[in-house]
């Protein structure tokens, strides 16, 4: 996608400016892809959206400078800007993780980029097939959206410490959401249809209607009643858990740049259950937030966070990580040619020994929560929605129950896991921080916790 000719251009010119400040690194990114939306009985977007763009960043005293290209003529220009910009705002030590040089060019298999082959036409075809069949099952729902996008990216990375690296990632993502009411009730559920290769988006028509099912249930079902439950999740929200409630906030530019969070994420320390533990690891293959190199030419690892309840690491990219004196562990990554921040990659809880029927037997009173709608944190603090519940009883599933809201404080809660299931399973998702959306993935198996506040009714 990017030839070699600019490749060896863009290694000369960094050669060549490399003296003049601590630090200075430069990105292409190149992505090819198809964006295909239906709302309601029609299609509303068919595009082909193609992008090639870059930026320079450079660090003189501490002090960053960045800018944007649209044409390699125009690199040379960009770099004397950031220079420039760089040495007026720069006032202290430079303090950068050191990297090993690295020269490497990844490219995606064949069999993860097949869609680069598949016509318009035909994707149109197989999403038109879903859509049509959601008002074929049930012409009463109120609403209905299908959104499908591919992409093929390719970035070049070249370094001032010598790294000149080419990377090619592949993303298919397709998620369906049906809207159904009765009465006054109006409840919405989602579903995936493709989640990382394009094989994944055929025969899902069992998908389909089980979500038009599941919706009008939720029409029909009681709001969960208030209270302090045994709450089991299931692993989609509890994936989403993990990532949006501990994720972010190991996420090293939130420690070091609040105070108060900082105090609170001080490694060493007991934070949840000895049955959790929650990794980030962006190098298990052919998932949607998986990469070999993160956007400063760090190849990715393995990095756990909590390792038994306990604050191992977290998460860096070279400034942090020379900041607060912590191993960079590559997880600096930027939504296109802009500024990278701190971001997760592939994060979830490790699985444990339980089967869900030894999860479930034991409850005399409580919720299974399905999927999610959506959820927000403030530092420890969090209020996640389930997709929907179903209550508890004496160790067996009762009804289905609508409005599932678990509130509490995210500490308390990780200490109140008392089983994990042996069942952990992934889903991508795209996570949003700072204005930037990056392709990410969640996993965990079934988790049980005590004492979960759910408000409801």
């Amino acid at each position: 996608m990017i030839s070699e000719n600019i490749r060896r251009e863009i290694e000369k010119i960094v050669l060549k400016n490399k003296a003049k400040v601590d630090y200075l690194d430069v990105r292409l990114v190149k992505s090819v892809g198809t964006l295909i939306s239906f709302r309601k009985k029609k299609i509303e977007d068919a595009s082909l959206p193609r992008d090639f763009n870059g930026i320079v960043r450079a660090v003189t005293r501490g002090g960053w400078g960045y800018a944007n290209f649209n044409d390699i003529k125009e690199l040379g220009g960009a770099i004397k800007k950031v220079i420039s910009y760089s040495k007026k705002v720069g006032k202290e030590k430079t303090e950068l993780a050191k990297v090993s040089r690295i020269t490497d060019t990844i490219t995606a298999s064949s069999k993860a980029k097949e869609f680069v082959n598949v016509t318009l036409e035909e994707k149109i075809a197989i999403t038109k097939k879903y859509n049509d069949l959601i008002w074929k099952t049930d012409n009463k729902l109120s609403s209905s959206s299908l959104y499908y996008t591919d992409s093929l990216v390719g970035k070049l990375f070249v370094s001032s410490d010598g790294s000149s690296i080419y990377q090619e990632k592949p993303y298919v993502y397709s998620i369906l959401s049906v809207v159904a009411k009765k009465g006054d009730v109006i409840q919405k559920y989602s579903t995936h249809l493709a989640n990382n290769n394009y094989s994944d988006l055929k025969n899902k028509e069992n998908k389909v209607i089980e979500a038009i099912d599941i919706v009008n249930k939720l029409t029909k079902a009681k709001t969960a009643k208030s209270g302090v439950y045994t709450v089991i999740l299931d692993p989609r929200i509890a994936g989403v858990f993990a990532h949006e409630a501990f994720g972010h906030l190991s996420e090293a530019d939130n420690v070091y740049e609040n105070e108060q969070l900082a105090n609170v994420m001080k490694l060493g320390k007991k934070f949840g259950s000895n049955l959790i533990t929650i990794t980030d690891d962006p190098t298990i293959a052919g998932l949607r937030g998986s990469y070999v190199y993160d956007d400063e030419g760090v190849k990715s690892k393995k990095t756990i966070l909590l390792d038994k309840g306990t604050l191992k690491t977290r998460l860096h990219m070279r400034e942090t990580a020379g900041k607060l004196g912590e191993e960079n562990n590559g997880h600096a990554r930027a939504s296109g040619a802009v500024r990278p921040q701190v971001r997760m990659g592939v994060t979830y809880i490790k699985a444990g020994k339980s089967s869900f029927k030894n999860i479930l037997k034991d409850i005399k009173k409580g919720l299974y929560c399905i999927s999610w709608q959506g959820g927000n944190t403030d530092h420890e603090n969090f209020t996640f929605t389930a997709g929907y519940g179903i209550e508890i009883r004496e160790g067996k599933l009762g009804r289905i129950v609508r409005d599932v809201k678990l509130v509490g404080n995210l500490f308390e809660t990780l200490n109140n896991v008392d089983m994990v299931g042996n069942d952990l399973k992934y889903e991508g998702g795209t996570c949003g921080k700072g204005g930037q959306y990056l392709p990410e993935t969640s996993g965990a198996p079934h988790i049980r916790m005590r004492n979960v506040m759910v408000i409801g009714v």
